[in-house]
């Protein structure tokens, strides 16, 4: 039975001991390489006894971590116990309730550095060393801060479990009011605010967590009024080392593209001098890649046309905030989701034309219909439209849970909403997901179907809607006729897909067959719309592929190994499979791709590659 920590009782454990080791970590596994050194007979025992002393009586707490070393006590060579050692703090005893502080903790450190094992000590030194430069820093962060936060900076800081607070919390919204009050003009308060950013000592990654309120507040004020505040005549080089900083982060590298133009270029040659001077490679790399984007935002201004890409690919699109969601187009102009923003490309123009400015970066997108472009926004539970030409978000649809894949044919529109309820066996705050396919139907949306697991990757032709829907590993394809009377039902069995699996199927149809990438097979699979049975493989790729897209005669697939850079488009016609284009793309990359009358179009990152039709 566990009982509180005492020094009796580990003195206890000591008494029954004829001899100890100490081990380099604190998992216990007495390895000849992992131990640093032994204390056999009395004196030798009593003498580690002693470096181990507790104290007593303190509150209840348990280190997060295995431990740094651990003791393990042996009766005549036989394991008697395993005590484990934490940052030359605390003890841990598995028979104990709670770990225990030492009495003198790196007592154990040093009297291992006298026989032999020095590392444990250099370690705790360094630590010593790196919590001083931290405590130092975190006294230079506070003496930086804007007098309005001198009364109860902490509380604007982090959250009640310690987490950074984000920058839509009320306290960051409150910390910005202060500040507006406080300076004359908002240029004075992001002044203010980019040389607090510009006190942080470290790197601009991996840095403590506090350091990012000024960061939010800025970006609460605008990029613009903060170049405005860098470019100001006398700022000071803490601003301007925080303005490199901010530049450079990673939300407005990923997200706010276009403003990084709007840099003068004399400032980022003010800039460069002084991040180059801080010696921080990793630092100086990330202000390089925020000045390229900001050289290629120009650039585009004045040469907005497409341009190559390597041998065979061009950019059709670039992006004016970040990554590129989602692609489909009207057989002309192509449409996607640049940040919140739904954007649409012209031929002949790489930069995009805004049609919504919206607040939620997490919608998809359905292909127009008479001037009209399709949305599901996932948050807000909405299915809405916007006009080709611009307009507001026309809500079609409210209170739908998270839709999800909308398509639409011949004035008949679905979507998956994918709601997450509390799990059925343990209860809130686990939760699971709910499958329902729904139709839409003026006023209110009706359910079609509701699977017995999940569903996903609807597609929808002239007269069927289609879909995937897994349940016990078992991979199944369904449809519905949405022009003729009829119910759901099961079109297909796909096969065992485990719940281990990395990849799930992304529907796509031509005239004949609905066709999905298999890497697993390196094959594009298809079921014969006319008779459903068994998946038959349409062709073999040359490496992996992963999206697929497809009219009467041509299948176009991007291809490549997951953990790759290096990627390919492959064209298949009459079953056939031929690298025409390489291309380099980000790990984390999910493409979207549309084929129309000038050629094939796919998504990479922030950019629209495009590949001509022959």
């Amino acid at each position: 039975m566990s009982s509180p920590p005492t020094q009796a009782s580990l003195d206890a454990l000591f008494a029954r001991a004829t001899s100890a080791r100490v081990l380099d970590d604190g998992h216990g596994r007495a390895t000849e390489r992992h131990v640093l050194a032994e204390a056999r007979g009395i004196e030798d025992l009593r003498a580690l006894r002693e470096h181990l002393r507790i104290q007593e009586g303190g509150p209840s707490f348990h280190c997060m971590c295995l431990g740094d070393l651990t003791v393990e006590l042996l009766a005549h060579d036989q394991p008697l116990a395993s005590i484990s050692f934490h940052h030359a703090r605390s003890l841990r005893n598995p028979d104990w309730t709670s770990d225990a502080m030492l009495v003198d903790g790196p007592a154990l450190v040093r009297w291992l550095a006298g026989r032999g094992a020095p590392d444990p000590l250099r370690e705790y030194e360094e630590e010593r060393e790196r919590a001083r430069t931290a405590q130092e820093a975190r006294r230079l962060w506070l003496a930086a801060a804007p007098p309005c936060f001198a009364p109860d900076l902490p509380r604007f800081e982090d959250d009640a479990n310690g987490l950074p607070l984000g920058p839509m919390s009320p306290e960051v919204a409150e910390a910005e009011r202060r500040l507006r009050a406080s300076y004359a003009t908002p240029e004075l308060a992001c002044a203010a605010l980019l040389a607090w950013l510009g006190t942080g000592a470290g790197p601009w990654s991996g840095y403590p967590a506090y350091e990012m309120l000024p960061e939010n507040l800025l970006l609460g004020f605008g990029l613009p009024t903060a170049i405005a505040a860098a470019s100001a005549p006398g700022t000071s080089e803490a601003a301007l080392r925080g303005a490199a900083r901010l530049f450079a982060s990673w939300e407005v590298v990923s997200s706010k593209k276009s403003q990084l133009g709007d840099i003068p270029e004399a400032l980022w040659e003010r800039l460069r001098t002084i991040v180059r001077a801080t010696g921080n490679a990793d630092n100086l790399s990330r202000f390089e890649r925020a000045e390229a984007i900001a050289a290629e935002v120009r650039r585009l201004r004045a040469q907005p046309a497409p341009f190559a890409a390597g041998a065979g690919l061009a950019v059709a699109g670039v992006s004016s905030s970040g990554r590129l969601s989602g692609l489909v187009t009207d057989g002309d102009a192509l449409y996607s989701g640049d940040g919140n923003d739904i954007v649409m490309f012209q031929p002949g123009r790489v930069s995009p034309v805004v049609l919504l400015a919206g607040t939620d970066p997490f919608f998809e997108l359905a292909p127009p219909v008479s001037q009209m472009l399709f949305v599901a926004h996932a948050n807000a539970g909405t299915i809405s439209k916007v006009l080709t030409e611009g307009s507001s978000l026309i809500v079609m649809a409210r209170n739908q849970a998270r839709p999800m894949s909308l398509v639409h044919a011949r004035g008949f529109m679905a979507w998956v909403n994918q709601a997450m309820v509390p799990d059925p066996e343990r209860g809130a705050p686990f939760v699971v997901q709910r499958s329902t396919i729904m139709e839409f139907e003026h006023p209110t949306p009706r359910c079609l179907h509701e699977p017995a697991g999940s569903a996903f990757s609807l597609a929808c032709d002239e007269e069927h809607l289609y879909w995937c829907e897994l349940s016990a590993g078992r991979l199944e394809l369904w449809r519905h006729p949405h022009h003729r009377p009829g119910a759901p039902s099961r079109f297909a069995y796909l096969g065992e897909h485990p719940i281990a699996a990395t990849w799930y199927p992304t529907l796509t149809l031509n005239a004949t067959h609905v066709l999905w990438a298999d890497p697993v097979r390196r094959a594009i699979l298809g079921v014969d719309k006319r008779t459903g049975v068994e998946p038959i493989v349409l062709a073999e790729t040359r490496h992996p592929p992963a999206h697929v897209v497809s009219e009467d005669r041509d299948i176009f697939a991007l291809t490549g190994q997951p953990d790759s850079r290096d990627w390919h488009v492959e064209h298949i016609r009459s079953g056939a499979s031929t690298v025409v284009a390489d291309y380099q793309r980000q790990l984390w990359d999910r493409p979207d791709m549309v084929l129309n009358r000038r050629g094939l179009f796919f998504t990479t990152n922030d950019r629209i590659l495009t590949l001509a039709r022959s």
